[in-house]
């Protein structure tokens, strides 16, 4: 059986190529969504009087119900970019009778991720 030896060039060019694949792949960031999307007009389509299940209609299944008040639901959102912003915000909604009785607005909380670069070698 002969052995074929390959030529020098194309060993560089399948190095080169491996190495380029590999760089490149671990350099891309993808945004991380995590929990409900709520959006504006669902928020305010909200209102006192509502069902729960018109409310999972409109939202979707809470993400926390409180375990000893299950007339409390907590809808949370995280948003990761690629940049290493973070968004986050919550949806409290609060039931008496089955019924929405009390709403907390979203409130949006900004953070910019914390990344160490250090420079020592």
């Amino acid at each position: 059986m002969k052995h074929t030896r390959f030529p020098v060039r194309f060993r560089y060019q399948a190095l080169a190529a491996f190495l380029l694949l590999t760089a490149s792949c671990s350099m891309h960031r993808i945004d991380v969504q995590q929990g409900n999307i709520i959006t504006p007009e669902m928020i305010a389509e909200l209102r006192p009087g509502l069902s729960k299940t018109q409310v999972i209609r409109l939202l979707g299944t809470p993400l926390i119900v409180d375990v000893f008040d299950d007339d409390r639901w907590v809808y949370l959102y995280s948003l990761q970019t690629s940049r290493g912003r973070i968004e986050r915000y919550h949806v409290l909604i609060e039931f008496e009778a089955g019924k929405v009785v009390h709403l907390e607005e979203p409130a949006l909380v900004l953070e910019l991720e914390k990344q160490s670069f250090s420079s020592a070698p």
